[in-house]
């Protein structure tokens, strides 16, 4: 998402963001943060290669959490995929 503010709210939108970006998962963060940093250097054959890899590190540091019960909660329609946490979904 890309959107401007006036320069007197940039401080306290970027804060905001911070601050959200924060709540997130660490490891989950650390991962998505260095495959693509890394992956830039990488051929795309490499890149693809070491994503899989981080998402196998990230599967064993979680215990498998979000696929035993994130794909399940999606499946019944208690989850909504996106950059926000693992939230129920109202309906």
């Amino acid at each position: 998402m890309n959107y401007s503010v006036p320069l007197a709210e940039l401080e306290a939108e970027t804060m905001a963001l911070a601050k959200e970006i924060a709540a997130k998962d660490p490891a989950a963060l650390r991962a998505t943060k260095d495959a693509y940093r890394f992956s830039l250097d990488m051929t795309w054959e490499a890149a693809m290669n070491y994503s899989a890899a981080k998402e196998n590190e990230l599967y064993l540091l979680q215990k498998g959490a979000w696929v035993e019960s994130g794909i399940g909660d999606f499946m019944k329609g208690l989850y909504k995929p996106g950059m926000s946490g693992h939230e129920t979904v109202r309906k």
